[in-house]
């Protein structure tokens, strides 16, 4: 079983020693047991050389962040735009020493490069295994996509990690063993570079949220009050600190720094935002949380800030298996259609992602796409379709139909693209989780009726024949489409 947390720049391979916690959701039990494999896409993780372009030099993306956090949340305003552009340029220009002490890196880092690497690590998984690669020569794509008994791939992809996927099967559709595709990623972002649209049920999980906490009332969720008539009210609350905030931002201490910080609304969104990826288990905490902002306490809502001090900067990264460029380098790399941007066009951008949510934006990723001048050189644009599947193993065709999996809500990865790219692949399925949060997986890890689906196909290749299934859980609903 390979896998791919996402990101991004989350490395694989660590992900891959936790793979005897996630195996009682896969595995049948008493019949079935994988045996877990974390690849690293190029550039990220463990992979050499990595996606930096400073590389070992903290300071330098401390003062980075810094700077970009002093010119404040990104703005339609031209003057902004223009220094958080040249910044971006400037930062991309450290690539060349980069490249002078370890090599090339950035034209060879893109997903459909890393999907022909998947295609070389199955087939050097199954040669120790006894399996003799054909004669035929190969080519970039390493051992020839058709063909009887050719290594297939048990793959099982979270966000990024569904974008991977997806390339694969169309990229390599004889490969294609078990897939399971967990909060799905529109490929169509990533080739424009604009993923502003992925946000649009980020607010909607916000509201869910409000309503939650009024229904669960003062004694269960700190942020109610037993005043309130309805979850409008706790809305207000919250709408009129941030009102306050944006025109007075607060000096806090933060005792993870052990330092004084600016908190401004933009940290504090920022904050917001990561809560929404664990909604269904983070609410709690989040109410907490904003519940002393409000109260005027900013101390508990610090965490981000630390990515944005210049104290203890010096020396090599915190982070090791992180390539701190990784992201970017990932996403312009697919971005074959993003051309040459101007000012305007990213006002334009900027101001749609106003008008899709009032929480975040992905407005700063399409801008680090138009300041990064490199594109994939062995990328693939499509098309992005399988044929029908076949359990007999018919050479150039999968062995079972995708699973993809989604929350109703999801703050980055929503259902709307779940369905738009379910449907680029036939016979394949589409298990709604009726909760908020990104993955569905990561959102519960034990919701008893996605496991047996799952352990299911795992174990066999079939999916669910009927259109729609609805299941009681020990937690919500879920349906499959």
């Amino acid at each position: 079983m390979l896998m791919n947390p996402g990101g991004p720049p989350s490395p694989a391979a660590v992900m891959a020693f936790l793979g005897k916690s996630y195996a009682k959701f896969i595995d049948k039990p008493g019949k079935q047991h994988y045996e877990w494999t974390g690849v690293d896409p190029r550039g990220i993780g463990n992979t050499l050389p990595r996606a930096h372009c400073a590389p070992g030099d903290s300071m330098t993306y401390a003062a980075r962040n810094y700077v970009l956090g002093k010119l404040g949340p990104i703005r339609a305003d031209k003057t902004t735009l223009i220094h958080m552009l040249a910044e971006e340029r400037t930062h991309v220009k450290r690539r060349e020493d980069t490249e002078k002490s370890l090599g090339e890196v950035f034209p060879f880092v893109g997903t459909a490069s890393t999907a022909r690497d998947l295609v070389a690590v199955i087939d050097k998984i199954a040669e120790s295994r006894g399996w003799k690669p054909p004669a035929e020569p190969k080519g970039p794509v390493g051992s020839p996509e058709k063909g009887p008994g050719m290594p297939r791939l048990n793959y099982m992809g979270f966000s990024y990690g569904t974008l991977l996927g997806s390339y694969f099967a169309s990229m390599f559709p004889g490969r294609v063993g078990r897939l399971r595709l967990d909060g799905v990623m529109d490929i169509k972002h990533q080739s424009t570079g604009v993923h502003i649209s992925g946000l649009v049920d980020l607010d909607k999980i916000l509201v869910k949220f409000f309503k939650g906490c009024h229904t669960a009332g003062a004694e269960k969720c700190s942020l109610a009050r037993k005043a309130d008539d309805s979850y409008k009210d706790t809305e207000a609350r919250f709408w009129d600190m941030i009102k306050k905030l944006e025109n007075e931002p607060q000096a806090t201490w933060a005792p993870r720094l052990k330092q004084w910080v600016t908190m401004t609304v933009e940290d504090l969104m920022i904050y917001v935002w990561a809560r929404a990826y664990g909604a269904y288990t983070d609410g709690p905490w989040l109410a907490d949380v904003l519940d002393h902002v409000i109260k005027g306490n900013f101390t508990r809502s610090t965490f981000m800030h630390q990515f944005r001090q210049l104290k203890n900067s010096c020396g090599t990264s915190p982070w090791p298996v992180l390539a701190l460029d990784g992201m970017t380098a990932i996403s312009a790399a697919d971005a074959y259609e993003l051309g040459n941007v101007t000012i305007s066009w990213l006002q334009e951008q900027v101001r749609y992602g106003e008008q899709v949510s009032k929480i975040s934006s992905q407005a700063p990723i399409t801008l680090r796409n138009a300041a990064w001048p490199y594109r994939d050189r062995m990328g693939f644009r499509g098309p992005f379709t399988t044929p029908r599947f076949s359990q007999e193993l018919t050479p150039g065709v999968p062995a079972a139909p995708i699973l993809f999996l989604s929350n109703r809500l999801d703050p980055v990865t929503p259902l709307a693209s779940a369905r738009k790219i379910q449907a680029m692949h036939p016979e394949s399925k589409l298990i709604i989780q009726e909760i908020e949060g990104h993955c569905a997986f990561k959102a519960t890890k034990s919701s008893p009726c996605v496991n047996k689906l799952v352990q299911e196909y795992f174990d066999s290749g079939k999916v669910p024949d009927l259109n729609q299934i609805t299941f009681s859980s020990l937690y919500k609903t879920m349906t499959l489409s």
